[in-house]
């Protein structure tokens, strides 16, 4: 997992998402805080 806490790119996001689910990304974001954890 890996704690987001500033903005990303797209790309960036898509990278992590072909490192394990192809073309999905699992994540849980906590609009309070303002981060997100994105399953690598």
């Amino acid at each position: 997992m890996e704690i987001i806490n500033n903005k990303i790119t797209v790309e960036e996001l898509t990278k992590m998402a072909q490192s394990k689910f192809g073309n999905m990304v699992k994540a849980v974001i906590d609009i309070k805080l303002g981060i997100m954890v994105v399953e690598l």
